[in-house]
């Protein structure tokens, strides 16, 4: 009977294919039945409302090991207890859905710091995950990632390329591969004097957006689902320069393709938080609904992809054929230019890049936004700069924006006090000593930075918005306590368009709109830190 039940819930989350032996062989082998399932899930730290139990298995360790300390073994490390493991947590996923083992309010991790130390490990679906939030051992950990940065592979992903036969780009690719791709791209990608020919564009974009704005208010001027439509903003402004191609998705009057684009690049991060609940082997042999869900959304991807990258492509090859000379300045004549990637290489990287720059972005644009509508002394502050630096009437350039200090110290505080993702993770290949503690080789290491961020051994006052922090002449602070795009050779290879984005973006906004927050909200976690529920911002013109 348990087994059937079980049965219906998998086939209820699209696990059709999965055969009623194949779920009793699997779950009753782990646990005695499903009911001690269900009793262990129950007790699991993952629901927060439940008081649970947890045991500081190691306390005063020392930051750092000298060579006559004793190094303890990885076992040792304080554990999150997830009771009855992987199998319980399966059950979770499959009754009550993935928000029960994904979907976190951000604050839970910063009660394990406080209640295990400033390291502990906890099991996810892949393997252990060792989290840290001392500025101090995150340096230790990126100085030890080698010439080849490995972080934690998406699994689902990567399945895509090799089911489909593409190759991986700049986002999924590892070892020399993934060099391959980033010197291909860094150079034109990572300097701003070469982004700064992409402003004009952007300002399009931007200006398109804040139309949108004034149309969508509602008589009490709040914008609803704001999040929509500064996704729809990041794809267009993404498009612009890696497709070199208007979509129009801000128009009121969408397109099918549009729609189908917009959908699917929905789907890569929600769906694949759903995806990550179990191991890929698991998601093949089920042909889970999060798996098929995951695959079809990339296909969709890059079936435009390759129509607009790819026709540009031999549009630019057959130029070169009849022996005229590459001119323009797109990005993707840069790339066949420059002749280091091949076609289907160009359009991987380009395509993974596109997927990497749309959430986490207009998520950073939500949450100044809200920051700035709680702090109107700041806003007020931000205004004026950009009154006194851009003419009254005309848009940001380049110039302006190297001379917006407060507008840079507004972003920098909030994406430390709402970072991008709740950390930044690494897979180191030999063992390491955090805390006193063995760390393997192969093991997951995450530097949570949404904790050193919010911690007030590193920030004064680290819950206040406090722009003034990243003033010239200010307080120096632990360059690895706040760490938005990542460090390193492997730091996000589009952090300099990302941040010209978000300059023009929110000085364009100041210009035209007064922001109010009309209440407080919270933050939760799956792949990224998003919040908790409508913002409900207020945009208030401009006299």
């Amino acid at each position: 009977m348990a087994s059937k039940v079980m049965l219906f819930s998998l086939r209820s989350r699209g696990l059709k294919r999965f055969p009623t032996n194949f779920v009793e062989r699997v779950f009753t082998q782990h646990v005695r039945n499903i009911s001690t399932c269900k009793a262990l899930c129950n007790q699991c730290p993952y629901e927060p409302e439940q008081n649970r139990t947890v045991t500081r298995k190691a306390s005063g360790v020392a930051a750092s090991v000298s060579s006559t300390d004793t190094v303890r073994s990885f076992d040792e490390i304080p554990s999150v207890k997830i009771p009855g493991g992987l199998p319980a947590m399966v059950y979770r996923f499959l009754t009550k859905g993935w928000k029960s083992v994904f979907d976190l309010p951000s604050a839970l991790h910063l009660r394990y710091f406080e209640q295990l130390g400033p390291i502990f490990k906890q099991q996810m679906a892949t393997g252990w995950l060792v989290c840290i939030n001392s500025p101090d051992d995150f340096q230790t950990v990126f100085h030890e990632q080698g010439k080849y940065p490995s972080r934690i592979p998406v699994d689902i992903w990567v399945e895509h390329r090799e089911v489909r036969g593409k190759p991986v780009g700049v986002l999924l690719g590892e070892q020399e591969t993934w060099h391959k791709h980033r010197s291909a791209l860094g150079k034109r990608i990572s300097r701003p004097v070469e982004i700064g020919r992409y402003v004009e564009e952007m300002n399009d974009v931007i200006t398109n957006l804040v139309g949108k704005m004034r149309l969508t208010r509602q008589p009490d001027l709040v914008i609803k689902n704001l999040d929509e439509e500064l996704f729809k903003w990041a794809m267009e402004s993404v498009s612009r320069v890696f497709f070199d191609r208007k979509l129009n998705l801000l128009s009121s009057h969408l397109q099918p393709e549009g729609k189908a684009f917009i959908q699917s690049v929905h789907s890569l991060s929600h769906d694949t938080v759903h995806a990550m609940a179990l191991p890929i082997h698991w998601h093949r042999r089920l042909n889970s609904g999060p798996y098929k869900k995951v695959l079809g959304a990339w296909d969709t991807v890059f079936e435009i992809a390759e129509k607009y990258v790819g026709d540009k492509i031999r549009d630019l090859e057959t130029k070169v054929a009849a022996g005229e000379k590459i001119t323009e300045e797109s990005f993707v004549a840069y790339l066949v230019r420059e002749g280091k990637l091949n076609d289907e290489e160009i359009i991987s990287s380009l395509t993974e890049m596109f997927s990497a720059a749309i959430d986490t972005v207009s998520n950073t644009v939500l949450w100044t936004l809200y920051l700035l509508g709680r702090n109107q002394d700041k806003q007020q502050k931000l205004y004026e700069e950009i009154c006194n630096t851009v003419p009254k009437g005309t848009q940001p350039t380049k110039e302006h924006i190297d001379h917006l200090p407060y507008l840079k110290g507004v972003i920098r505080e909030s994406l430390r006090i709402f970072p991008v993702a709740p950390g930044v993770a690494r897979v180191l290949d030999h063992d390491i000593v955090i805390q006193g503690f063995n760390v393997p080789a192969g093991n997951t290491i995450n530097c949570l930075t949404v904790a050193s961020g919010r911690d007030e051994k590193n920030f004064d006052d680290p819950l206040e918005f406090r722009p003034e922090r990243w003033l010239q002449g200010g307080k120096k602070y632990h360059p690895y306590a706040t760490l938005p795009f990542g460090f390193g050779i492997r730091m996000c290879i589009g952090r300099r368009f990302a941040e010209q984005e978000l300059y023009l973006i929110i000085t364009r906004i100041m210009q035209q709109f007064q922001i109010e927050a009309t209440k407080e909200v919270g933050s939760k976690h799956t792949i990224f830190l998003t919040p908790d529920g409508e913002m409900d911002l207020k945009f208030i013109d401009r006299k």
